[in-house]
């Protein structure tokens, strides 16, 4: 029987580490929800899209799906950008002094062309995907 909806991809992943890991304590919190802004699912997509969205496109440009360079690129400056901007958020979350020089994450706005509107949030978002595959929904 399969209960997924139309136009939807489903994606079931099943992890096991041990019980006194640090991986256990990530996955406990991501289980448990209990960030203020973020549920699990944006969570765990928001940070695959910072490490792994660009080389995803990438790869499916390799097997023949028509992926323009340019938006290549653009992936690529986005992950950046939300990297850039989580080192910042933890920096302030956790009292850090900022050993980096963060003054670029003011300066690097991110024009989302399909909407020509500017993010430049304090906290990484899930809104600068290409394939408005937003997170949004089960």
């Amino acid at each position: 029987m399969n209960d997924v909806k139309p136009g939807r991809y489903d994606y079931r992943s099943r992890i096991q580490v041990p019980v006194d890991s640090p991986e256990a304590a990530l996955l406990e919190y991501l289980k448990q929800e209990r960030h203020l802004i973020y549920s699990h699912k944006e969570m765990v997509l928001s940070a695959l899209r910072a490490y792994w969205l660009p080389f995803a496109y990438a790869d499916r440009q390799r097997h023949g799906a028509p992926v323009a360079q340019d938006d290549l690129k653009r992936l690529a400056q986005d992950a950046i950008h939300r990297l850039k901007q989580q080192a910042l958020y933890l920096q302030e979350a956790f009292g850090l002094e900022r050993e980096v020089d963060n003054s670029w994450i003011g300066s690097n706005q991110l024009i989302r062309q399909d909407q020509n509107t500017v993010h430049s949030e304090a906290v990484p978002s899930t809104n600068h995907c290409p394939d408005n595959s937003e997170s949004n929904g089960n």
